[in-house]
């Protein structure tokens, strides 16, 4: 019988790199990103012809009864094709559980949100939709993703700070992970809770409730920043370290092209450019380019 002074779980299958089925899940999650990356970064207003099979529009992907203007369908783009980067990277052969287990945290954050928001405001929902794929999709992804993910970190008795801190060599780049992570996380949570003032702060207009649909993925990349700040091995953290470079570089590109959306004689889009470029330049020259040394 069990009690409390019970053995705890053996170490060697705590961390063991993702099986077979759990891999496929993963390929599930990246497919279903992609998806919506490719909808919202290339065809935000649609392919120009009618397709059999095909969604009409990144609105129409998609199974609200909102309209998503481009520029929010290149940002929304943006964070999925991120998301699909680091899926993909945990996804490469050879990679230890260490070296997925930010993905996975980040999976159950972000659609576990995604769920709970969906659940508050179901009136942004199209339920009379034809056909109805982007509503079960929709509604399948984000109960199955949290409870899959819930299930992969309880099998390893994973905690979200349970790996050891950076060693000296990095501390550096942990400290500014860190600090990206609490000011992604302060933005996330002022989104979800005082949506109206975070409209109101956004570079570009932003309606509220897409202001707290924006809160899941910035609550899972905060998370994601500051688990990558706490990583004992630089391998454990470049997935993270690629996939923020993408939606950094994404986003700026989403921005500049739709920057006629944006106010000027405002203090934000001035944060919100220089912010972007800020990130990509960080996660360039203190991530990617020393991970890069050390495979020549």
């Amino acid at each position: 019988m069990k009690g409390p002074h019970a053995e705890p779980r053996d170490a060697a299958a705590t961390q063991r790199p993702l099986g077979t089925w759990e891999r496929r899940f993963l390929w599930v999650v990246a497919a279903f990103t992609l998806y919506i990356a490719f909808w919202g970064l290339l065809f935000p207003a649609g392919l120009g012809v009618d397709i059999p099979g095909m969604a009409k529009d990144f609105n129409h992907a998609l199974p609200f009864n909102l309209t998503i203007p481009p520029l929010h369908a290149r940002f929304i783009g943006s964070l999925y094709l991120a998301a699909g980067v680091i899926l993909l990277l945990a996804l490469r052969r050879g990679q230890t559980w260490r070296e997925q287990r930010v993905c996975v945290w980040m999976i159950l954050v972000w659609t576990a949100m995604l769920e709970l928001i969906s659940l508050r405001h179901l009136e942004i929902f199209d339920w009379g939709r034809q056909p109805l794929r982007p509503l079960a999709a929709w509604w399948l992804a984000y109960t199955w993703f949290p409870l899959q993910a819930a299930w992969l970190l309880w099998r390893r008795g994973d905690r979200p700070l349970s790996v050891a801190t950076a060693d000296a060599s990095d501390r550096s780049l942990s400290r500014l992970l860190t600090g990206l992570g609490l000011a992604v996380v302060a933005v996330a949570l002022l989104l979800l809770l005082a949506p109206q003032a975070g409209a109101a702060l956004w570079p570009w207009k932003l309606p509220p409730i897409l202001g707290q649909i924006y809160s899941a993925p910035f609550l899972a990349l905060g998370l994601g920043a500051l688990l990558a700040a706490r990583t004992a091995d630089h391998r454990e953290r470049s997935g993270f370290l690629w996939s923020s470079l993408v939606f950094a570089l994404a986003a700026l590109s989403a921005s500049v092209r739709h920057r006629d959306l944006f106010d000027f004689n405002r203090v934000a889009p001035w944060i919100w450019f220089g912010g972007l470029l800020l990130i990509a330049a960080v996660l360039t020259v203190r991530g990617v380019v020393p991970q890069l040394r050390r495979l020549t």
